[in-house]
């Protein structure tokens, strides 16, 4: 499941629970980036929205992200940070 694709269509990520609801049981890893025109870094856009919508995190989780080497680092810090606030 791109969750990318799914806010490039439908900002409202409300798409992403339809498809939850009807293939959550099947979701073998997931990809995520954030939007702004194709796979931008999500600690740059701040789109936690993006992330949010992901409904399973023991999912494995591909980060897309179109980033040079240094900014890895940063990516993955985002991602962690906002998913251990969600779980809060």
């Amino acid at each position: 499941l791109d969750v990318n694709h799914i806010y490039s269509v439908d900002p409202s990520m409300s798409l992403a629970l339809a498809f939850y609801k009807k293939w959550g049981h099947r979701i073998g890893q997931i990809h995520l980036s954030g939007y702004r025109g194709y796979h931008d870094p999500l600690f740059e856009t701040k789109q936690a929205h993006i992330i949010m919508a992901i409904q399973n995190f023991n999912t494995p989780i591909i980060i897309e992200s179109v980033i040079g080497v240094t900014a890895i680092q940063e990516e993955k810090d985002y991602v962690f940070k906002t998913i251990r606030s969600f779980a809060e």
